[in-house]
């Protein structure tokens, strides 16, 4: 069995796993893709994929799972669970604020925020002002 630490070989030097023929490759994306830390892979031949399971997973990979995510794996990444659906809101901060950023979740509750390494403190400042608004707005409207 062959498994390979390929942490600086992404967009360092060609990659081609089909070639290597190795049971097991992982590589980093974050080091020079310049991708969030943490973003990375793991190339498993078929038949070992049996033995490998997301040691951090996201919502909905276990029915009911809560919370979220436990503190500690929070980063760069989060998805934060809304006060209430909001199906258009993703819509409304895009059309309003110029600021893009899904919400999703089984029922609209689901905030996803990613962090890259060339985002500043005024966007997600920009982000956290548009949210203010939007949920303000929306509950004056349900207060009607």
């Amino acid at each position: 069995m062959t498994i390979v630490d390929g942490a600086h070989a992404p967009a360092q030097v060609a990659l081609d796993l089909g070639q290597l023929g190795v049971d097991f490759y992982s590589g980093n994306c974050h080091k020079w893709l310049c991708a969030p830390k943490g973003a990375g892979f793991v190339h498993v031949q078929p038949e070992h994929q049996e033995r490998v399971d997301g040691a951090i997973v996201s919502w909905g990979y276990a029915e009911g799972a809560e919370p979220l995510a436990p503190d500690g794996m929070v980063a760069q990444m989060a998805a934060i669970r809304l006060p209430r659906p909001a199906g258009s809101l993703s819509e409304r901060l895009f059309a309003g604020h110029r600021v893009e950023i899904p919400v999703d979740g089984e029922k609209d509750d689901i905030l996803r925020l990613s962090v890259a390494a060339y985002t500043t403190r005024e966007e997600i400042d920009r982000l956290l002002a548009a949210l203010v608004r939007e949920l303000d707005a929306e509950d004056g409207q349900q207060d009607e």
